[in-house]
């Protein structure tokens, strides 16, 4: 049991209230002026290092130690150790200083867990990195004596120091990692030794039998990988140095002999393609120190080629630092060095403001690819987004397949795509979170709550664990509290078994912008990603969570699964929109994208789509137009609304609402039904994970109206003259019904 702080000396206790005050010099005087064991405890069984930590001080740490603190003693009541409560504050330089000091990084507390993992827990992932990316100096002592047969060391005894700092950065940006190598003492004049011991390295983390570290193998390698990159820069310099006229050329070779090794090879990194700006020799190298990884079955090399190797992957750079430091739920790139990835540039361009730097070599180093587009970058968000003549061009040139697909084209080449509509980048050139992605959280008798990416325990305020998950993405002219969706959002709530989780990215799928809404659907998804990762590091189960889209929000839940690395549990397509939608896996909604894809099919052919996209496809009606909306103004945008009428009928009375029998025919299709009787299902909320094949479903009532439920629904789900009261879909939200 933890003492009592009445049994502290006033000595100690004066202690313990300098450093809550954090006043540095004070502590200083007493400790000098008092030679104490400074490994006492207050009632809750802290030490004055525990304290320290706590507070993210790290010269009155330093100070605790040099007087003998003990690194990891402690008789905290829930077993945190300094290392926790340093990884607590943020202090990054604190949690290195503590492991250099012998600090364990295995220590769990009372819920089992370890420093990194509640660093993770409240978002302080600068600590992560440091923790998992330290190595104990005792690794690399190893090489600096002869082993064995060896008549000298693999590594020079002067340059360990200096080494052992290298291969712990944070920041694998090759860039970065060129720039290092080269600010370390004596490490650039003995790349190749430095080279061989990080081989070394990686083979000894990959035989260590149960403790086999894949992470730190593969960083060793990639990091072999720059160092034999700027050795083959220094061997073309030495072999050009030995001609004879190169005093006389005027070539690029010929600059680059001016030029230093290392500059040489940064600049071919950042050196970008004129079609999409994309570091095509970074890019091209990246790729191959991953090919190049010689312990082919390890997970980490399956999970990196996976994502390499998809149609519309993200950036290596992005890859390899995820694979080395971890996904992290949310990261705002806006202040990224442009040059080496460093985070919280505080540095901008002088002239345009729009890319940020560490400092002036950085910006020196970017200058020469940054010069041509700084003018361009200076201008006005609206002069940027508008469309230009070869896209207009491009879009001319596209058959339509279409009425809507026509109207859209006719629109984008009058130029109405203008200021008002909001174009993301892509490419994983946007920040996340985005700003215009907003993700609410909805439980039965709460009020809506936002996420908010600073507070780490957000889903403890209203969040059920009891409760199953559900994930509403809006299609396009949606928004958070617009129809369609907002019906479905409230059909789940009135159920009273959900937490509903409503994304709104209304802003970047707002009307009349349908193509901007399309071009955005990937970096929406990619942002959601890192949400979604986020929420399951805080405890939301994948297994019991469902993502339900509408239109290109079915897409949406797609194209998350490309970014993640984890496998969702269930999608629910609701008439996946078909206008502009690119083909190809990685640009849609398909059964490869969850444990189990379930599409509705409501207009199949005109406004959604009509091919076979889940493990059960339910054609409704024919699966082209709606019954009740025949005769309407449109019938197709009707038909393709109601989608999401069908699926809130599911959710009550288990399914029974909505059964329907297996059938062999594709959406949309006549009447003539080729069926296969016997096999019934429940269409929506409750269909079995285990169906697969395709199902007909038929019902020419309008779904979920309470005239026709016996009082049950939602009169937004009704249409004029269905009911004598004002209330209906169109009425109530006339601008939000032209959704897609």
């Amino acid at each position: 049991m933890a003492p009592s702080k009445e049994g502290l000396t006033d000595l100690q206790k004066e202690i313990f209230d300098k450093i809550d005050k954090n006043e540095v010099s004070e502590i200083k005087t007493l400790l000098s002026m008092n030679k104490i064991k400074v490994d006492f405890v207050d009632e809750n069984g802290m030490s004055p290092l525990q304290h320290a930590c706590y507070k993210g001080n790290k010269e009155i740490v330093q100070m605790l130690l040099d007087q003998g603190a003990d690194v990891n003693a402690g008789q905290h009541e829930h077993a945190y150790t300094a290392l926790h409560f340093a990884a607590l504050s943020g202090n990054a330089d604190l949690c290195h200083l503590l492991m250099s000091h012998g600090a364990r990084l295995t220590a769990t507390n009372s819920v089992g867990r370890t420093p990194a993992q509640m660093a993770a827990f409240v978002g302080n992932h600068n600590c992560v990195a440091t923790i998992n990316n330290f190595i104990p100096k005792a690794d690399i002592d190893y090489f600096v004596k002869a082993q064995g047969l060896q008549t000298e060391p693999m590594l020079p005894p002067h340059l360990a120091d200096s080494f052992h700092k290298f291969i712990m950065q944070v920041n694998v940006h090759p860039v970065r990692v060129a720039m290092n190598l080269q600010r370390s003492p004596g490490l650039l004049e003995n790349a190749y030794k430095i080279q061989k011991v990080l081989e070394a390295l990686r083979h000894r983390e990959m035989t260590r039998g149960a403790e086999t570290n894949e992470v730190m193998a593969f960083k060793y390698h990639y990091l072999s990988c720059v160092v034999a990159e700027i050795i083959k820069c220094q061997k073309r310099q030495e072999a050009m140095k030995g001609e004879k006229n190169d005093k006389d050329k005027i070539s690029e070779e010929g600059e680059e002999k001016k030029s230093d090794v290392v500059e040489i090879l940064i600049r071919k990194f950042l050196k970008c393609s004129k079609s999409d700006g994309v570091p095509e020799y970074q890019e091209a190298f990246l790729r191959e120190s991953v090919r190049e990884f010689p312990f082919r079955e390890s997970t980490i090399f399956r999970q990196m080629v996976a994502t390499l190797a998809g149609t519309d992957p993200p950036s290596a750079v992005s890859v390899v630092s995820a694979a080395i430091n971890g996904q992290r739920g949310f990261n705002d790139n806006a202040s990224v060095c442009v040059t080496c990835g460093e985070e919280k540039a505080s540095k901008k361009c002088s002239k345009c403001k729009a890319v940020q730097y560490c400092d002036r070599e950085c910006q020196r180093l970017h200058w020469s690819m940054h010069k041509k587009a700084c003018a361009r970058l200076g201008q006005s968000p609206s002069q940027n987004t508008k469309i230009s003549d070869v896209d207009k061009e491009q879009i001319k040139a596209k058959r339509p397949r279409g009425p809507i697909e026509e109207a859209i084209q006719n629109g984008a080449v009058n130029d109405y795509i203008h200021e008002d509509c909001i174009w993301r980048r892509g490419n994983d050139r946007d920040s996340c979170p985005d700003p215009e992605v907003r993700v609410y959280l909805y439980t039965p008798g709460n009020n809506r709550r936002e996420l908010d990416s600073r507070e780490s325990d957000w889903l403890r305020h209203d969040y059920d664990t009891t409760r199953e998950n559900i994930i509403l993405i809006h299609g396009y002219a949606g928004g958070d509290n617009t129809l369609p969706i907002a019906v479905l959002r409230d059909a789940y709530l009135r159920n009273g078994s959900y937490n509903v989780f409503l994304v709104d990215w209304g802003a970047l799928a707002a009307a009349p912008c349908y193509p901007a809404a399309v071009s955005n659907l990937h970096p929406v998804a990619r942002c959601l990603s890192r949400t979604l990762t986020s929420l399951r590091n805080l405890g939301l189960p994948i297994h019991r969570t469902t993502c339900v889209g509408h239109s290109l929000g079915a897409h949406i839940c797609g194209i998350i699964a490309n970014y993640l690395l984890f496998r969702m549990n269930r999608i629910i397509g609701l008439d996946p929109a078909k206008p502009l939608i690119r083909p190809g896996r990685v640009n849609r909604l398909d059964s490869g994208d969850a444990d189990f894809v379930e599409v509705m099919h409501t207009n199949a052919g005109y406004y959604g789509e009509s091919i076979r996209m889940g493990h059960a496809d339910f054609c409704v009606n024919g699966g082209k137009i709606q019954p009740f909306c025949e005769g309407r103004s449109n019938d197709q945008l009707c038909s393709h609304v109601w989608a999401v009428c069908f699926m809130a009928l599911s959710l009550d009375n288990n399914g029974r609402n909505t059964i329907a029998e297996s059938c062999s025919r594709r959406c949309p299709s006549g009447p003539k039904i080729a069926q296969k009787a016997g096999v019934y299902v429940p269409m929506g909320h409750h269909t079995p994970s285990e169906i697969r094949g395709s199902f007909c479903f038929n019902s020419i009532l309008p779904p979920y109206c309470p005239r026709y439920h016996n009082g049950h629904g939602d009169d937004r789900c009704c249409l004029p003259g269905d009911m004598n009261t004002d209330l209906s879909f169109k009425k109530k939200n006339n601008a939000s019904v032209k959704s897609l």
